[in-house]
């Protein structure tokens, strides 16, 4: 049979809320152990919102990652980005950290008790995993900063004091070989070990046009982890990890999931793209590239818990961590065979170290209490290189109508081919240097024999100190061309064009009509005194330059800090929290809950950080802003960081267990203000604050057992989310604002739920079988808001570019339906077999949608994983 154990010191794994009710896959035979509130308890006794996903789970249920981990928990999403390291963390509809090393996420990771402050998703390689907590909600009480959303804990099996092991080798489709093994045993009768590794490769199940042909989402992971676990006496252990992980992928494939008539200028220079009308089809799975885009980390650490109990009721925990994370990718960022940019490197370093240390109480009577403080110290160093391509300036050339060559040869500082050539690059440093020190309490106080109150409080410090600076020698992108004379120049042949038009319908022959009482002919024009010749020509010369604005993707850069902005940012914030708990009956509690939750301020940490338009006179006063920042319209100007998140939420709910299952019910209001968000908008990320957004919602989540080998999983949650106030979201091209209040936020389903069916049966001679099959539901949901219909409705009238977005056939909405199966036997001699498949039916769906590179009305995307299936074998020793 598969080893389940259970087998846990004070603090295996960390984190949690004081709020909610317990969620699990749990059986009436078998209690699981968890530490969702930093304490070693039964799952049934355990009032906060986790839902635990075993390790059988995960064996039988070919769970390779946190990505498929959703299939299990209906309460979390995780979207896959642009590289295999990119990650997106979601829980009950929130969650953030992707695109940006400045960016923590909203939902915490922690492995075996260390915090992960960046996502990766990667579960699949650590050995001998034991179980997955998903805590959903704030978090911040026990934590402090960056769980405002939730918690996802994973925890490995500590070495045993017996001897043994188990190693596995399976096979797949796309050319799928993976591999693990795992060894534990004792060193003596006070110290053991264990040995774990495992690697993963397969082929791309993304086809490719264009440069050398690889397929694309293939996979490529190793990973090594070493444990030593001391036991010097009853009252004290030491548990020491190593690890080490590499992952080297060409990831991530894209589709076009809308067309537009840049589709067509693309088509004519000749790069090859699925945008012909009726012929689109994102699903085909084959993206267009010249370059092949490439994606490798490495990630390493130390950590160290000391657990000793003192005997007298009290017990403490020090759990120490140092880790470096280093990733590296270059993507072909324009997405299509052209080679409109060649190089979009991004070499990113994390070196972390945290400390927690708690004190616990396991008193008898009706008091305890929990006091601890937590530090955290992170280094980023970030550097970055974006290099236009050989086929820039042609594409350019089409969308300008040729105004280039008018800038370039009436522009006396220009010689022909400077703009949009392909030597510009843009290249990037980044630094940031993170502190923070927490202190968190809690009280737990019984009153009577069935009645609980539980209070804590967090206090969280956080100190981040950044510079930013890039080389940028893109000359088109720094001109004013307000008043460049390259510009005024085709401003006059634009004039030209206007020459006899009627006054009343064209806007160029009604200005010169309205000026000097004449209608606009060559004659009129040309007879002009030179000044209001002149004159008329400026004045017509800013509406040309605003048509250029767009061109404009990368104005030079404002370092930091400087006269004017700090580079410094430091938060405090307290966070509380309180629960009643009652124990109706011995199968049977009932709760309500109050919880807040705090996530610090998050730099933008890219060459699309800008300085905030309130520090514009200031800057303008010390004479070191670019040339083409603009305080009066507010071009240019952006965010440097986006403050705190601040959440809060409101819980009542029951939970209950009987002899043939569980049940366990939350209905639950949630507000989250200043909700960071990070929006692609055509050729920038744009780092801002949604005002408030709210979340109602209920989770219905247990597991059933009919008959005896037969069990039940079922889960449920729905979802009534709103941004009531999000005046300032970003539209689909850069520079557009819509007001999005009163609108659902993006990836929201109404309705998520999941249901498997396990049948165990013997075979004899101790043999045994199983077979399982799950479903995965969501509703349809719109992925991306500002990409809507509605969406772009409120772009089209701040853009007129907006209105060369096409119809999306119905791709703007996703909704799944998942089918997930495997079956296997299980030796008495140690050895199984399994065979599985994940999303059997081949559901195809986006997963996230985005605004075309400089291709104005495109919209890409990325793809669902298709069907994938293989067989296992494993042996226990």
């Amino acid at each position: 049979m598969i080893k389940l154990t259970t087998r846990l010191t004070a603090s295996a794994a960390a984190l949690a809320i004081l709020t909610a009710p317990a969620f699990a896959q749990d059986s009436a035979e078998d209690e699981i152990i968890v530490t969702a509130t930093k304490r070693a308890t039964t799952l049934q006794d355990t009032p906060v919102a986790v839902t635990v996903t075993r390790a059988e789970t995960i064996e039988r249920a070919e769970i390779q990652d946190i990505l498929d981990l959703q299939s299990v928990v209906p309460s979390l999403r995780v979207d896959q980005l642009q590289t295999s390291t990119n990650t997106n963390f979601i829980i009950r509809g929130f969650g953030n950290g992707a695109n940006n090393p400045g960016i923590e996420p909203s939902v915490g990771v922690f492995v075996d008790g260390v915090y992960r402050s960046r996502t990766s998703a990667n579960i699949g390689n650590l050995p001998n995993l034991e179980r997955v907590e998903v805590l959903a909600g704030p978090q911040s009480t026990l934590f402090g900063k960056n769980a405002s959303a939730g918690v996802i804990s994973i925890v490995t099996q500590a070495p045993q004091f017996e001897q043994e092991g188990k190693a596995s080798v399976g096979l797949g489709n796309y050319g799928l070989f993976q591999g693990d093994a795992y060894i534990t045993g004792p060193v003596s009768e006070t110290l053991a070990y264990s040995i774990g590794g495992g690697f993963q490769k397969r082929d791309g199940y993304f086809g490719r046009v264009g440069g050398d042909g690889q397929d694309l989402n293939d996979r490529d992971r190793w990973n090594l982890r070493g444990q030593l676990l001391f036991e010097p006496s009853d009252d004290t252990t030491l548990r020491l990890i190593g690890e080490y992980s590499t992952l080297d992928e060409l990831c991530c494939g894209t589709s076009v999931f809308a067309a537009s008539p840049t589709s067509q200028i693309l088509l004519g220079l000749g790069g090859g793209a699925q945008v012909q009308g009726d012929a689109l089809n994102p699903y085909a799975r084959v993206a267009y590239l010249n370059k092949t885009p490439e994606n490798e980390l490495s990630d390493y650490g130390l950590s160290g818990q000391l657990d000793h109990d003192f005997g007298n009721g009290l017990s403490l925990t020090s759990i120490t961590a140092y880790r470096i994370n280093d990733t590296f990718s270059d993507i072909d960022a324009d997405f299509t065979t052209l080679n409109i940019l060649d190089q979009n490197e991004s070499n990113t370093r994390l070196d972390t170290f945290t400390q927690e240390l708690r004190l616990t109480s396991n008193y008898d009577g009706a008091f305890n209490f929990q006091i601890g403080g937590f530090y955290f110290d992170e280094s980023v160093d970030a550097q970055n290189v974006l290099g236009y391509g050989s086929d820039i300036r042609a594409y350019v050339d089409v969308l300008s109508s040729g105004a280039l060559n008018v800038i370039e040869a009436f522009d006396p500082s220009l010689s022909a081919g400077d703009l949009f050539s392909d030597n510009i690059s843009i290249k990037e440093r980044f630094t940031q240097e993170d502190t923070t020190y927490s202190v968190f309490g809690t009280v737990d106080y019984e009153i009577g024999d069935r009645f609980t109150v539980t209070g804590g409080l967090n206090y969280t410090d956080v100190r981040k100190e950044v510079s930013g600076s890039t080389d940028n020698n893109d000359i088109f992108s720094n001109l004013d061309l307000a008043t460049n004379p390259g510009v005024s120049a085709l401003t006059q042949g634009i004039i030209a064009q206007s020459f006899g038009a009627d006054p009343t319908m064209d806007p160029i022959a009604g200005a010169f009509f309205a000026t000097f009482g004449t209608p606009l002919t060559a004659a009129s024009f040309g007879g002009l005194p030179a000044p209001a010749r002149g004159a008329f020509v400026s004045a017509i010369q800013p509406g040309v330059a605003s048509q250029l604005f767009g061109l404009q993707f990368q104005p030079q850069f404002l370092a930091f800090p400087n006269a004017v902005e700090s580079g410094v940012v430091e938060d405090d914030k307290v966070t509380w929290s309180i629960r009643g708990n009652f124990e109706a009956t011995d199968d049977i509690s009932l709760y309500a809950s109050v919880a807040t939750g705090f996530k610090a301020s998050s730099f933008n940490l890219s060459r699309d950080s800008r300085p905030f338009l309130v520090d514009a006179p200031n800057l303008a006063a010390t004479g070191i802003l670019p040339n083409n920042y603009t305080p009066a319209t507010g071009r240019n100007f952006g965010t440097r960081f986006a403050e705190p998140e601040e959440a809060i939420v409101y819980e009542i709910g029951a939970k209950a267990r009987w002899g043939f299952g569980t049940a366990n019910l939350a209905l639950f209001s949630q507000t989250l203000e200043n909700f960071q968000t990070n929006a692609f908008v055509g050729a920038a990320f744009v780092l801002t604050n949604a005002g408030e957004t709210r979340v109602n919602g209920a989770e219905i989540q247990g597991r059933l057992f009919p008959m005896d080998g037969l069990t039940f999983d079922y889960a449920a949650t729905l979802l009534d989310a709103e941004y009531t106030d999000f005046t300032n979201a970003s539209g689909p091209i850069s520079g557009t604002i819509i007001d999005l209040t009163g609108t659902e936020p993006d990836n929201i389903a109404d309705f998520s739920g999941s249901l498997s069916g396990t049948y165990e049966w013997g075979l004899g001679n101790n043999t045994d079988a199983y077979v399982r099959a799950g479903i995965q539901y969501e509703s349809p949901t719109t992925i991306a808001t500002n990409l809507s219909p509605e969406g772009r409705a409120l772009a089209a009238t701040a853009n007129p570019l907006e209105t060369t977005l096409q119809a999306f056939n119905g791709y703007e909405e996703r909704e799944q339906f998942l089918v997930n199966a495997s079956m296997g036997i299980e030796l008495d001699n140690g050895i199984g077999f399994q065979i599985w498949g994940r999303n059997i039916f081949g559901d195809d769906y986006a997963t996230t949608l985005f605004p075309g590179v400089a291709q104005f009305g495109i919209v890409n995307g990325y793809p669902s994983p298709p069907a994938t299936y293989g067989a296992n074998m494993t042996i226990d020793f």
